[in-house]
């Protein structure tokens, strides 16, 4: 697999969702702040991604403990990074490599 990122995404490391102490979710006006921080507009769609699909179910679960965004418009992408990498081709475009 390639790596990079898939384009508009925003990393959001699922350690920065958790009380460093109880390993919990933070409280849902913290989670709220931190997606507002990363510029995740809630008005728009919520499309969770992760590599593998498995991580990106508990970013979704964050967004619902912080009522972020309605449920209809988030989604859970479960072939996340692994099927995105595997499907595009280069030509595409649609792997964004980090500018080191």
């Amino acid at each position: 697999l390639s790596s990079g990122h898939i384009p508009g995404s925003v990393s959001v490391p699922v350690p920065e969702l958790l009380d460093p102490n109880t390993k919990t979710f933070l409280p849902p006006s913290e989670l709220g702040a931190l997606f507002k921080k990363k510029g995740i507009d809630p008005s728009k769609p919520i499309i969770s991604s992760c590599g593998t699909g498995v991580t990106a179910t508990v970013i979704d679960a964050a967004l619902e403990k912080a009522g972020y965004s309605p449920e209809e418009r988030r989604k859970v992408y479960d072939g996340s990074w692994t099927e995105w990498a595997q499907r595009v081709q280069p030509e595409e475009s649609l792997i964004q490599k980090s500018q080191r």
